[in-house]
């Protein structure tokens, strides 16, 4: 391989960038346990993905009383808390730095998985968050997130009935 090589080979795939995918968006997952979350975009891989974080959707442990072979269900999102994970699953979670973690083969920040996807498994697409999910997210506190990334949207994200009294607290003051 010629050095002049080198270049076409380490620089992002012009896949990632012609979808629009950047470090600080939004995607929407599309497969697997996450599908249907919104994260937010961290790394764009050199391989052509991008890795997100999300709000964890850990399944317990197999119980050993249980024999089915029924489908398990999809776990509700929860932050992650080394401390409960140690008492579910008997692991004690290795500590990396501040607020981050490695358990069952992923890494945790402040709380959220970090999790790589491929193109196919992702979308850009405009989708508003929950308002459960955005609270995990602010709770989280990831330096990398604004909170004005989770803010909802008047009008998109908020339901008003007529009649109903609305408190508007202003900031400027």
């Amino acid at each position: 391989m010629e050095p002049s090589d080198w270049k076409a080979i380490l620089s992002v795939p012009d896949a990632i960038v012609t979808c629009g995918f950047a470090v600080g968006k939004w995607a929407l997952v599309s497969k697997e346990v996450y599908k249907g979350d919104l994260g937010y975009v961290s790394r764009i891989e050199p391989w052509g993905g991008v890795t997100l974080l999300l709000v964890p959707r850990l399944r317990p442990p197999p119980s050993p009383k249980c024999k089915c072979p029924c489908t398990p269900s999809i776990p509700d999102p929860a932050l992650f808390q080394p401390g409960s994970i140690q008492k579910i699953y008997r692991i004690t979670p290795s500590k990396q730095a501040h607020e981050t973690y490695h358990f069952n083969g992923f890494v945790f920040e402040h709380g959220l998985i970090l999790k790589p996807f491929d193109l196919h498994s992702v979308s850009l697409a405009f989708v508003l968050m929950s308002p459960t999910l955005a609270a995990l997210f602010a709770e989280s506190g990831h330096p990398s997130i604004p909170l004005s990334a989770l803010i909802p949207r008047p009008l998109l994200e908020m339901m008003f009935s007529q009649g109903e009294k609305v408190a508007v607290l202003s900031s400027w003051e």
